[in-house]
């Protein structure tokens, strides 16, 4: 589905006006017995002395410190999440399914990482997806939920933040920019140097990557099957102005999630549209 959690772009709001103007401007300081009332004067025996206020700088300091440290701590969290999958072997599963749920998933945050972290990885390794959905499998059953927002128009009632509603959301963030990464080098007026051709087939085994991903999960009922027939119902659909490269990407990704996950569709029930979707293939 992403330190792996941490992006964001440059804040709408301007620095404050107060530290950017002229050298010369004058300073105003509050009127203490410590600067303008004794300035050019002997303060007097029955004046008051002038204590400063206590400084915030040790707080900033110590909010600075405390910012640091959560963050290497979660990036030492990450770094063992990332060793653990690079060892994942059906062999280890149970092993390393353990060690992945002690890493210490304590917050929504951490969970995210996680998430973004085994999506990654799915995506750049999609002959191992099966492995990584029986992955989120086990995680979507043993994770820790965590408390989230409240539910749209009911004040008051929480909507619990689950590995399974991350996943899905992050699966679905991949499928509805599918082509965005290919697009980039698409784009492109000159030919691609070396490089950026690798990258481009970096980017288009992700993209078809997330789909075999998305019918794996299907076929174990991570996500509903309302929702499979909903992807392959926007593969199939006719887009105006769509360019004959972007429909045969779409046709890339159609048949690989037919290939995965289809023969689970194809029952009874869903007999009609099934039929529906191989005819407009044909």
């Amino acid at each position: 589905m992403e330190s792996a959690i941490a992006e964001g772009g440059a804040s709408r709001f301007s620095a404050s006006s107060g530290g950017g103007g002229s050298r010369g401007a004058p300073q105003h300081y509050p009127k203490t017995a410590g600067n303008s009332e004794f300035l050019g004067k002997t303060p007097g025996q029955n004046a008051q002395k002038w204590i400063p206020a206590r400084s915030t700088r040790r707080d900033d300091n110590s909010a600075a410190n405390n910012s640091a440290n959560e963050k290497e701590r979660h990036d030492a969290i990450f770094r063992k999440v990332r060793g653990i999958l690079n060892k994942l072997t059906p062999e280890k599963f149970d092993k390393l399914c353990l060690e992945l749920l002690n890493v210490g998933v304590e917050s929504k945050l951490i969970l995210k990482g996680v998430i973004l972290l085994i999506v990654d990885k799915a995506l750049e390794e999609p002959k191992y997806s099966s492995l990584y959905a029986q992955l989120c499998l086990r995680l979507a059953e043993d994770a820790p939920n965590f408390d989230g927002p409240a539910a749209e128009g009911q004040p008051g009632q929480k909507q619990s933040t689950t590995f399974r509603r991350l996943l899905i959301s992050k699966l679905q963030d991949e499928f509805e920019n599918r082509t965005r990464n290919v697009d980039v080098y698409d784009k492109r007026e000159n030919p691609l140097l070396p490089e950026e051709e690798e990258q481009r087939a970096i980017a288009k085994i992700k993209m078809l990557g997330n789909i075999k991903f998305i019918g794996e999960l299907g076929k174990l009922d991570l996500i509903h099957e309302s929702i499979l027939h909903k992807c392959i119902k926007t593969l199939l659909e006719k887009k105006k102005r769509v360019q004959l490269k972007d429909m045969g990407e779409d046709l890339e990704c159609l048949c690989q999630i037919m290939r995965t996950v289809g023969p689970r569709l194809d029952h009874e029930r869903a007999k009609s549209l099934m039929d529906q979707y191989f005819a407009r293939m044909c």
